[in-house]
């Protein structure tokens, strides 16, 4: 956790020194739970992002509280994802959920087949994905997948490029290259970034794009915000193939490694519906105050640990010990409600 808490820090920080070096340069950043850990550590950092935000340099695309397992966590946790992530960037940029209509997922590897309803019914129209499996229909660089009852989302299919890409000509020209034949559309959203841990686009990056973008005879490139690209996206991919299935269903281990880490999730669930309905049938009896600050540190801990290298159990043995602590926490909590 406290890798986590300076990893964070350490990328936010070179980002805005990188933004004042070169003005064109967008950034795009998901996931509420580092601007909380922003806000509560580094509180001068959160106003000098906001200022971004305002101006446009700095993309919003958290919609969840993480970069979540979309197959292992509960129904009502989905939508507190969304619930929470919502009030949490109106109250720190007043960002609407109109204004955040992206779920930025590109490293999970598990989507129900029901994610779509869910999504659409909380403002998100599009999903940048790099894992959509192999079993079934071929995932093209685009398309609509569609929920049971009818709600799409326009999906960016990463596959081939990922979320890692070097800024070299044949990143761009390959990225390019795969999109525009699949899809017949004439444009691409190519992602660059360090990698795994942390660090975000380099400025050596950066000014990469910058040289690409002065040649005379290469495609045309330019910084931007993934709201754009999805936008022009939609505007012009109607026919886009529909895909309505589950993505990505077959990643080994996933369901069924770290067996203690998926019950510990599920039985916070439970308590936390369970305490909710108590307090409120405490409420509307007696008139006891409402927990609803505990109750909101407590989901909060909760969807903190469906990040997509916790629940399934793909993670390094400290992430587990430091959820199953936030599970006692929450367990002793709820009790008490």
């Amino acid at each position: 956790w406290q890798e986590t808490v300076a990893v964070v820090n350490d990328t936010f920080g070179t980002v805005l020194k990188l933004m004042d070096e070169f003005p064109g340069f967008r950034f795009s950043q998901s996931q509420a739970s580092v601007y909380a850990i922003v806000e509560k550590h580094n509180p001068d950092m959160l106003a000098r992002i906001a200022r971004r935000v305002k101006s446009g340099q700095w993309e919003v695309t958290a919609s969840h509280w993480v970069e979540n397992d979309k197959n292992l966590s509960g129904p009502e946790s989905l939508c507190r994802h969304l619930l929470h992530t919502r009030a949490y960037m109106q109250k720190l940029f007043g960002l609407s959920p109109e204004d955040v209509p992206v779920d930025w997922t590109p490293d999970m590897f598990g989507f129900a087949a029901t994610n779509p309803t869910y999504l659409v019914r909380g403002g998100v129209k599009y999903m940048y994905l790099h894992r959509p499996g192999g079993e079934g229909v071929k995932r093209p660089p685009a398309f609509w997948w569609k929920g049971p009852d009818g709600s799409r989302v326009l999906v960016r299919n990463d596959m081939k490029q990922g979320y890692n890409g070097r800024v070299t000509p044949g990143y761009v020209l390959g990225s390019l290259e795969w999109f525009v034949t699949e899809t017949g559309l004439p444009m691409t959203m190519a992602v660059c970034g360090v990698g795994d841990h942390g660090g975000g686009p380099t400025r050596r990056d950066i000014a990469r794009w910058q040289d690409m973008g002065s040649w005379p005879i290469f495609p045309e490139v330019r910084f931007s915000t993934a709201r754009a690209f999805f936008d022009e996206l939609e505007a012009r991919g109607a026919k886009l193939p529909v895909i309505d299935q589950e993505l990505n269903f077959e990643c080994a281990g996933c369901y069924t490694s770290q067996s203690l880490i998926k019950k510990a999730n599920r039985f916070s669930e439970n308590r936390l519906t369970d305490a909710e309905v108590a307090a409120s049938l405490a409420w509307a009896v007696n008139g006891q105050p409402f927990p609803d600050a505990e109750l909101r540190e407590n989901w909060q801990d909760t969807l903190f640990s469906q990040f997509h290298d916790i629940l399934p159990g793909s993670g390094v043995h400290d992430t587990r010990t430091y959820t199953h602590g936030l599970f006692q926490k929450i367990m002793a909590s709820t009790g008490m409600m």
